[in-house]
């Protein structure tokens, strides 16, 4: 596959933030549009929301609740859609080299680049930490694969009880464990946190009550790391073994390896590092949003939530940039709102330092799940 148009903007990945780019792109006036050759990414026309997984998994949700269908927003946009995925970016050159399943390798030029493909789970690198655990485990990234897969995960678990394990204990991780006890209640299931209480890096009381859920329906938590998979046991950094069927990997996000051979500002992980207006240092041309990147002006958690704040105003100054404009500093929010599944329709929510649970948390997170799938495609 060969393809010499350069873009104007080249939107990499179809993330929280992307999705709100090309909304914004279709609200334009047609001819305003038709100025720029705008180029998507994105291996399917499709974006799961990773918010609905821990749903999904429960039995809550189908894989249709949520998906959002993205051909409207590309049809609307005017944007045009190239399935594949990243495989290498030359910043010097202002190029991008992909690979579609079915079209082969492209070298995309483009004038701006926009970068929101997420953070990934690094095999090799897992692999030297956790032997075993590329043969054993089932990652959660990609949430296509993963989703794709749960059926073939759901069947090697069969009928019997079954010893099944969380390698991460985050937020994922523990809506994950929660989940598998509410689908699969005859199953036991235990939580690897890899070292610390689950959810360590949310307030106390958040840790108290995910810990509470945790105990609530059963699961094992064991504060240790995982240091290897076989095909039917875990072992623990104390060294310790416990039998273990089914693992599912849902660790922290590692930066994808192409950024390493960029030419663009990384941070100590990895990551795009990013300035106020979400351009790369040192390649104002570049920019990026959600896990991907890093905000060398400030941390925040990387969450979904961020992540679609962060897009209107991506959208806002990738138009002005496109048009040799003022661009418009964002400050992220001091405070998100976070609501965490808790396998049963019940939720935890988050806000700075507070926090509260019930049932009706649970229903309220369901509505805004399903508004936020349903106003981007479905």
């Amino acid at each position: 596959m060969t393809d010499n148009a350069p873009a104007d903007l080249l939107l990499l990945g179809a993330g929280h933030a992307h999705v709100h780019v090309l909304e914004k792109l279709a609200r334009l006036p047609r001819a305003q549009r038709a100025r720029w050759q705008v180029t998507l990414v994105s291996p399917h026309p499709v974006a799961l929301y990773s918010n609905m997984l821990p749903g999904f998994v429960a039995g809550h949700y189908d894989a249709d609740d949520c998906t959002m269908g993205l051909h409207r927003l590309i049809e609307n946009s005017g944007v045009r859609h190239l399935p594949a995925r990243a495989m290498h970016i030359d910043a010097a050159a202002r190029s991008v080299q992909v690979y579609g399943t079915h079209s082969g390798q492209a070298e995309v030029a483009y004038r701006l680049l926009s970068i929101d493909t997420g953070g990934v789970m690094d095999r090799a690198r897992l692999e030297a930490s956790i032997p075993g655990i590329t043969a054993h485990g089932h990652f959660l990234r990609p949430i296509e694969s993963f989703v794709a897969e749960w059926q073939r995960i759901q069947d090697q678990i069969g009928t019997e009880p079954r010893q099944l394990a969380v390698v991460g204990g985050g937020a994922g991780g523990v809506e994950l464990a929660l989940a598998l006890r509410h689908r699969l209640p005859d199953c036991e299931v235990q939580l690897v946190t890899g070292g610390g209480s689950p959810m360590a890096s949310h307030p106390a009381g958040v840790q108290r009550r995910a810990a509470a859920a945790l105990a609530r329906h059963g699961v094992t938590v064991h504060p240790l790391a995982c240091t290897g998979l076989t095909a039917d046991s875990l072992r623990l950094s104390d060294d310790s073994t416990h039998p273990c069927d089914v693992a599912l990997v849902a660790v922290g996000a590692q930066a994808p390896r192409w950024l390493a051979r960029s030419g663009l500002t990384l941070d100590g992980r990895g990551f795009l590092a990013v300035n106020g207006y979400q351009q790369s240092l040192g390649h104002p041309e570049v920019f990026a949003a959600g896990d991907v990147s890093s905000r060398v002006d400030g941390s925040h958690p990387r969450s979904g939530a961020y992540a679609a704040h962060a897009g209107t105003p991506l959208a806002i100054n990738l138009l002005a940039a496109l048009d040799g404009k003022p661009m418009t500093l964002y400050t992220p929010p001091p405070h998100v709102l976070n609501l965490f599944a808790c396998g049963e329709q019940r939720a935890i929510a988050s806000w700075g330092r507070w926090y509260w649970e019930g049932e009706w948390l649970w229903r309220w997170k369901d509505r805004l799940d399903r508004a936020f799938v349903a106003r981007f495609g479905h």
